[in-house]
């Protein structure tokens, strides 16, 4: 009995080193909105990316962004109400990294960046045009986990599809682990004779 209160005691002690050793995330995210109604080749979409800083005060923030390179043309990237600038920067076929910056920290959601493409798909279909994915950056300014929206051609828009860079999730889940370790440890002190 005494060997399993010790690997208990180390089980949670683990567990409560990982809750309180886990860096501080920034809860940013952001939504990708596709265009509605029925598209037509040779028309020009804009994709609307909005963000959410979740109450930090941001003064850049990176995106990546894929789009399907036989559906679309990328033609170019404005900024929205929230930074100043967007820079844009395609680091390879297919695959842009979207750069917002301002002097001023940006703590409120709006728009990030709407994102103007060419539509060239030779006939009618479903597909999914673009994505969000995570740009490896050094330095890496805040950056959210990939998320997806459908683009679909459809007479009814798409709903918006949100995602989100945060972890605290996960501190979160090992903080309780870590408290229900604890009191399973005191319950089972309290019943061993030792």
């Amino acid at each position: 009995m005494r060997r399993i209160f010790q690997i208990i005691s180390v089980f949670w002690v683990f567990l409560v080193w990982g809750f309180i050793s886990a860096p501080p995330v920034s809860a940013l995210r952001f939504e990708l909105i596709a265009p509605s109604g029925i598209l037509q080749r040779g028309q020009e979409v804009v994709f609307t990316i909005r963000i959410d800083p979740e109450g930090e005060s941001l003064t850049n923030a990176v995106i990546g962004l894929a789009y399907d390179t036989q559906y679309l043309e990328f033609l170019n990237a404005i900024p929205g109400d929230t930074f100043d600038a967007i820079a844009t920067e395609e680091i390879e076929f297919g695959k842009l990294v979207l750069t917002g910056t301002d002097s001023q920290p940006v703590d409120s959601e709006g728009v990030f960046a709407q994102v103007k493409f060419k539509l060239i798909a030779d006939a009618p279909g479903a597909t999914q045009l673009c994505s969000f994915f995570n740009p490896e950056i050094t330095p890496t300014p805040t950056a959210p986990a990939p998320t997806t929206a459908p683009a679909a051609p459809t007479s009814t828009p798409p709903p918006p599809v949100s995602g989100q860079g945060d972890i605290s999730d996960t501190a979160i889940l090992f903080g309780g682990i870590g408290v229900l370790g604890g009191a399973l440890l005191l319950l089972l002190r309290s019943r061993l004779p030792f």
